[in-house]
Parts: structure tokens; sequence; C-alpha cells
């Protein structure tokens, strides 16, 4: 019996009820961390900063990921 697996990385992600940190999203994208640091530097990420370390939105970053995989 073959059954389909859906996985909704997107989906999963928004989920996910609190501000994601670099490393949660490195993990999250198998991105290493020098790559997620010049992507958010550069903005091509989106992010946001509470004090002095970045954070990063579920609900923006699922929605940065659909708009990069239509």
């Amino acid at each position: 019996m073959d059954a389909a697996i859906t996985y909704d990385l997107p989906g999963n992600i928004e989920e996910i009820g609190h501000a994601l940190t670099a490393k949660e999203v490195g993990a999250l994208l198998s991105f290493k961390r020098t790559a997620l640091c010049k992507m958010t530097k550069a903005g091509t990420i989106p992010s946001f900063k509470l004090s002095t370390s970045v954070h990063y939105d579920p609900y923006r970053i699922a929605e940065w990921l659909r708009a990069r995989t239509r």
C-alpha cells in the first residue's frame, strides 16, 4: 500500500508559537549559522531585533519559504 507522505515545512513553522532564534531557523531550514547571518544582514530573510538579539517571526519565515517554492 503506497501512502503519500506530505510534509508542509511552512505550515509546520507557522505552528510554532514563539519567535524563532537563529539557531532554530538554521536547524529548521538546514542553513549553516554563517549563511543565515549573511542572509539576515543582507535583508534576504525576514527578521527583527529584540534588544541585541535577532529573531524570526514564524509566520514571516513560512511566507518567505512559500514565495520561494512556487
